[in-house]
């Protein structure tokens, strides 16, 4: 049986957003296209026991994961996703288990920008036939295996330094959404948690001084709030951090402060 598209839940007829592959009918399919679509995740995939080739070209797939049941499948297409360096180990792993895939297409995706990428996928994959429509032969199995040690190193370090990149990409986006939030809802009643979140993603960011101003707008702007003793204590540790131990921070006030204040007089402090 082979099927052109998949249902899908998406806003419109051919942008998909989510696999949604599901019933008997769905569970002998062999060959199922589901390219150029904007689906973010490989999931529900567990019935198609008999699927040999999948095509996921022009998606938004981050890693390759979901295809454990789908024990001969033989042709995998992810043309132009977005499997990075961080992903590029966990995916390849995955697809360890399939002893009969033998063709896989990664071309234009970010992995596919590390010159290592071929002989990791040769030496990871020792049933794969053929990658991005170019034959593997022995001879450069082998070399890619004498490498493996080497490669697998390089993109392990890689890896770290893409997760570190994505982390601070997502830091200074929180940054941002939480300094909007606080531009255009200062009296919220959520503006006390978004000052004291603000400063905390100062904190991930490495950013000591905005931190500890951050912290001390929620003491000063949002007297009695229940994050009051929290910024209170990281304001204490900034300025610590910045060599300014010398420096008073006023204690929080109201009955969230007295239970504190009983807890150190209980512990000895």
């Amino acid at each position: 049986m082979r099927v052109a598209l998949c249902a899908a839940r998406g806003y419109g007829p051919i942008e998909a957003e989510e696999i949604e592959v599901v019933g008997d009918v769905c569970r002998k399919l062999r060959i199922l296209y589901l390219q150029n679509n904007i689906i973010g995740k490989m999931e529900n995939l567990q019935h198609l026991k008999d699927l040999e080739y999948l095509n996921m070209a022009l998606n938004n797939i981050t890693r390759i994961e979901g295809l454990g049941t789908c024990e001969f499948l033989n042709k995998l297409d992810m043309t132009v996703n977005f499997i990075d360096v961080d992903t590029f180990a966990e995916s390849m792993h995955h697809l360890k288990q399939h002893r009969h895939l033998a063709e896989l297409y990664l071309m234009g995706n970010p992995c596919a920008d590390w010159d290592g990428h071929r002989a990791y996928v040769a030496a990871t994959l020792p049933q794969l036939k053929c990658l991005d429509g170019k034959d593997i032969k022995k001879t450069e199995r082998i070399l890619a295996l004498q490498q493996l040690p080497r490669l697998e190193h390089h993109l392990h370090r890689l890896a770290v330094a893409k997760r570190a990149e994505k982390a601070a990409k997502a830091a200074e986006k929180a940054a941002q959404a939480f300094t909007a939030f606080l531009r255009r809802y200062p009296d919220s009643q959520y503006a006390g948690n978004a000052q004291y979140w603000l400063g905390e993603v100062y904190l991930v960011q490495s950013d000591l001084e905005s931190a500890g101003r951050a912290f001390a707008q929620v003491i000063s702007r949002y007297p009695d709030h229940r994050k009051e003793s929290d910024a209170m204590y990281k304001l204490g540790d900034v300025e610590r951090r910045l060599g300014r131990d010398d420096k008073p921070v006023r204690a929080p006030r109201g009955p969230r402060s007295v239970g504190l204040d009983r807890r150190k007089h209980d512990r000895g402090f």
